[in-house]
């Protein structure tokens, strides 16, 4: 058989001892203790987002100037305005004081045939540094059947055609780089139906 154990009563000294220990505890909250479900749980760091790629930004190109002081524009000389011919340069011509130094003549040529005889004729008179020359047109000869055919412009058959023509070629721009100028030849070279003609000099003598 146990013995039961007897109970001490508290005596009235202990008492005043245990009341004065707990007024001095202070109690802990008990969201504290287990913790409060509506309590925010403090999220993980997230890593840092990596770095954006550098984007290369292609510089324009470089503008070129339409004009630079060191390049200047490239302008096309133009032919050469024909100059009057010297009255003294001709009478000295007419009486054999300057001397003729090449003659052409353009007698029975048609109209195609003699332009390019008279280009031909002047380019070797500049390529050989001569001054003054002599082209021989024609006054025309009478046609006995010109009043039987209808007047025509392009008829190389017409009366003095190259004598209206000759003029008119050597004021063309096919040969103004060549001549300088020219003028009726006097009575004793032929008239009105030949030309006294100036050479140009070549470019760089």
């Amino acid at each position: 058989m146990t013995r039961g154990r007897k109970h001490r009563h508290v005596t009235q000294e202990e008492w005043r001892l245990w009341k004065a220990v707990t007024q001095e505890i202070t109690p802990l909250e008990a969201a504290r203790l287990f913790g409060d479900e509506d309590d925010e749980v403090p999220a993980a760091k997230q890593p840092p987002d990596p770095p954006k790629p550098l984007v290369k930004v292609k510089a324009p190109p470089p503008v070129k100037p339409e004009w630079s002081a060191k390049t200047p524009a490239r302008i096309k000389p133009a032919n050469p305005p024909l100059d009057d011919f010297e009255i003294r340069r001709a009478r000295r011509l007419g009486s054999g004081r300057l001397p003729i130094e090449a003659r052409l003549d353009l007698h029975g040529l048609r109209q195609e045939e003699a332009h390019t005889e008279l280009v031909r004729f002047l380019l070797a008179a500049q390529g050989n540094g001569l001054k003054h020359v002599k082209v021989i047109t024609g006054k025309g000869a009478a046609d006995p059947d010109a009043g039987a055919r209808p007047f025509s412009l392009f008829d190389d058959n017409r009366r003095g055609v190259l004598r209206e023509s000759v003029p008119r070629w050597l004021s063309d721009r096919d040969c103004r780089p060549l001549v300088v100028s020219f003028t009726e030849a006097g009575r004793t070279h032929g008239g009105s139906g030949a030309l006294y003609i100036q050479i140009r000099k070549k470019a760089g003598k």
